[in-house]
C-alpha cells in the first residue's frame, strides 16, 4: 500500500485503505476490517489535509492533491511497473523467438 498525504481534504467511497486504529475508530461505521490496519470502505469517508492514509491505488482525480513526497513515491512505483512490463515483454519475445524452428527465425 502506498502511504499518501494529500494537500487538501479528500473523500473516498470505495476500495481498500490502510489506517491507524485512531483513524479507523472515527470512521468505523463505514469500514469493514480486512486485516490489521487494512479496511474495506463501505461508504463515503473524508480525510483532512495532511492526514496520512495507505492506498492500493490512488484515484487519478486525487493525484493532483498529493503532497510532494507522496507524488514522488507514486511516480517511482509507476516507473518500476513500466520497467517491469517492458522487461517481461522483451523476455516473452526472446522466448518466442528462441522457440521458433530455425527456418522461421528472422535474421537481423
Amino acid at each position: 500500500m502506498l502511504q499518501c498525504v494529500f494537500t487538501k481534504a479528500v473523500e473516498l467511497a470505495a476500495g481498500r485503505i490502510g489506517l491507524t486504529k485512531d483513524q479507523a475508530a472515527v470512521r468505523s461505521a463505514k469500514l469493514q476490517p480486512i486485516e490489521k490496519g487494512v479496511y474495506e470502505i463501505l461508504g463515503v469517508i473524508q480525510f483532512k489535509a495532511g492526514e496520512a492514509i495507505g492506498l492500493e491505488d490512488v484515484p487519478k482525480s486525487l493525484r493532483s492533491f498529493l503532497d510532494d513526497e507522496s507524488e514522488q513515491r507514486l511516480a517511482d512505483i509507476e516507473r518500476r511497473q513500466v520497467e517491469a512490463e517492458a522487461r517481461a515483454r522483451l523476455e516473452a519475445e526472446a522466448k518466442a523467438e528462441a522457440e521458433k524452428p530455425a527456418s522461421k527465425k528472422v535474421k537481423k
